[in-house]
């Protein structure tokens, strides 16, 4: 419980409500009686007269919420032209269902990857997915066993053990070994891959980028890209659509372009309040 607290360290309050983000919140739907709704947010670009190419699912850094991401997301689907779909995670912003670990956050991801591909009818191998710090977990899960078009890693690591033994030593030793091992998922994933990684970033050095690249020599379409002087943070929506927009385009162009790419829009039922929210939340405050 202690190392799910560190590991995981939701805002509180969270940074958004049912009101704040309500052209961009939804609530994906339960695949089963024993689930709960998972609340997510979509994006799609301004100008929908130009072809979008790819969908994105964006899986958040552990200190944020999906509320957080709302201004980072609105740009990358606006500059990059993608439509974006960021789910939450377990005990996150409005979503009161289990602990976060590895297996509940992978079960949101795996939902929100079949929502796009079976209800959206979006290809496969036309989603990138993008993971932020602890979020590089679901996102190698996803990228190993799904053909997806193409990952971004932004400050990812090895592995949980190899992280948390290299911060707290010996309470290394309680964490599951089933959490997330990004390193073992390299050999399983084939799609090309961007790994982004501050020079000055000391919560996850960027040593675990370079071990992560090096694992992927099976992968020719693959870079990396070391910030100077950036931090786990800090790193501006300009300077991030700098690396990630060209690594994209370049997808674009050499993936197959006979297939049919939707239009998409979220079913406005799945804009209503959801039933299984707790009443605790339902007048939550944004900070």
């Amino acid at each position: 419980m202690l190392l799910n607290k560190v590991l995981f360290p939701a805002p509180k309050p969270p940074h958004y409500t049912l009101t704040s983000h309500s052209e961009n919140l939804f609530w994906l739907p339960p695949e089963s009686t024993n689930q709960l709704s998972i609340p997510c947010m979509f994006y799609s670009p301004d100008n929908l007269q130009r072809q979008i190419e790819y969908f994105m699912i964006f899986c958040h850094g552990n200190g944020c919420d999906i509320g957080t991401m709302q201004y980072t997301l609105s740009e990358f689907s606006k500059h990059l032209n993608v439509y974006i779909i960021s789910f939450e995670y377990p005990s996150y912003g409005l979503c009161e269902a289990s602990s976060p670990n590895q297996q509940t956050i992978n079960n949101h991801a795996d939902r929100t990857i079949n929502f796009v591909c079976n209800t959206l009818q979006w290809p496969i191998e036309r989603i990138i997915v993008y993971g932020h710090s602890i979020g590089s977990g679901s996102a190698c899960y996803l990228a190993s066993n799904k053909p997806i078009g193409a990952l971004i890693l932004q400050s990812p690591y090895t592995a949980i053990n190899n992280l948390v033994k290299e911060k707290i030593g010996l309470l290394s030793l309680f964490v599951s070994g089933r959490s997330w091992n990004n390193l073992e998922a390299m050999k399983d994933i084939k799609c090309p891959i961007l790994f982004i990684h501050g020079s000055n970033d000391t919560l996850i050095p960027p040593s675990h980028s370079q071990i992560l690249y090096n694992a992927c020599s099976h992968i020719d379409a693959k870079r990396i890209i070391i910030l100077r002087y950036e931090d786990h943070n800090s790193m501006s929506e300009i300077t991030l659509l700098k690396y990630v927009k060209p690594f994209v385009e370049k997808q674009c162009t050499v993936t197959n372009t006979n297939i049919h790419l939707p239009i998409v829009k979220i079913d406005e039922e799945l804009r209503q309040l959801s039933e299984s929210l707790p009443n605790n939340n339902r007048t939550t405050t944004t900070t």
